[in-house]
């Protein structure tokens, strides 16, 4: 058996192990919402989307729904993290990245 065999043989298990895919989404959450400033990505979408002018209901509304949106996006983006988590994508990812050869 080979040495690349072998680290993928102890290695790939650990993809389905149930804390390290905690620890995965846990981790990869933080490092997301640490980039994305959702308050501001959902005021610029709003401030592009919504004419106050011609709507200042909805532009009125907005004030009270965007804080509203940024607190759910950090929900959303670990939920599609924990999707992928507990798919057999990140089992798969795990396997051919171990395989892979440095040149």
């Amino acid at each position: 058996m080979s040495d690349a065999a072998k680290v993928v043989r102890t290695l790939a298990p650990l993809a389905e192990d149930p804390a390290v895919n905690a620890l995965i989404v846990d981790e990869t959450s933080e490092a997301i919402g640490m980039q994305i400033d959702t308050d501001t990505l959902v005021e610029d979408l709003a401030d592009q989307e919504i004419d106050s002018n011609a709507t200042p209901l909805l532009a009125q509304g907005n004030i009270s729904l965007g804080s509203l949106l940024a607190d759910q996006a950090p929900i959303a983006i670990r939920s599609a993290i924990a999707t992928v988590v507990d798919s057999r994508a990140l089992t798969t990812v795990c396997e051919r990245s171990l395989w892979l050869e440095p040149k």
